[in-house]
C-alpha cells in the first residue's frame, strides 16, 4: 500500500512539473517572438531622437523628446505585452524612461553629449531586456 502512495505522489509531481514547464515555455515563446521587432523599434526610435537632437542644434524641446519617448514606451509595451512581462523587464522599462528623461532635461542642452549619453543608455537597455527574454535553443535536425 505504501508503494502505491509513492507511485501516485511521483506521478502527481511529474504532472505538476510538466504543466509548469509547458506554461513557462509558452510565455518564453511569446516573449521570444517579439524581440526582433523590439530591436527594430528601438533602432528607429534612436534614429528619430538623434535626428531631432542634431536638427535642433539650439536645443530640442524637452516636450518633443518626451513625446518621442512616450510613444516608444507605448510601442515597447505593445510589442512585449505588459500583461505577460516579468517584473525585471517592467523595471528595466521604467528605469530607461527615467534615465532618458534625465538626459533630455539637461540644461543647458548639449546635443552631442545628449546623443552620446542617449546611445549608451539605449544600448544598455536593449542588452538588458534581451538578456531577460528567453531565446529558444534550436532543435537538432
Amino acid at each position: 500500500m505504501n508503494s502505491l502512495y509513492t507511485i501516485v505522489a511521483v506521478l502527481a509531481a511529474i504532472a505538476l512539473i510538466g504543466s509548469i514547464g509547458a506554461s513557462l515555455q509558452q510565455q518564453a515563446s511569446a516573449l521570444n517572438l517579439d524581440w526582433k521587432e523590439f530591436k527594430m523599434l528601438t533602432n528607429d526610435f534612436e534614429k528619430n531622437v538623434i535626428n531631432t537632437l542634431r536638427d535642433e542644434r539650439q536645443g530640442s524641446s524637452p516636450t518633443d523628446m518626451r513625446e518621442l519617448l512616450s510613444d516608444y514606451i507605448v510601442d515597447v509595451n505593445r510589442i512585449l505585452g505588459p500583461e505577460t512581462l516579468p517584473d525585471p523587464i517592467l523595471a528595466l522599462i521604467q528605469n530607461y524612461e527615467r534615465d532618458v528623461t534625465t538626459i533630455f532635461d539637461q540644461t543647458p542642452p548639449e546635443p552631442e553629449k545628449q546623443i552620446k549619453d542617449f546611445r549608451a543608455t539605449t544600448h544598455d537597455f536593449v542588452k538588458a531586456v534581451i538578456g531577460e527574454i528567453p531565446i529558444p535553443i534550436p532543435k537538432p535536425e
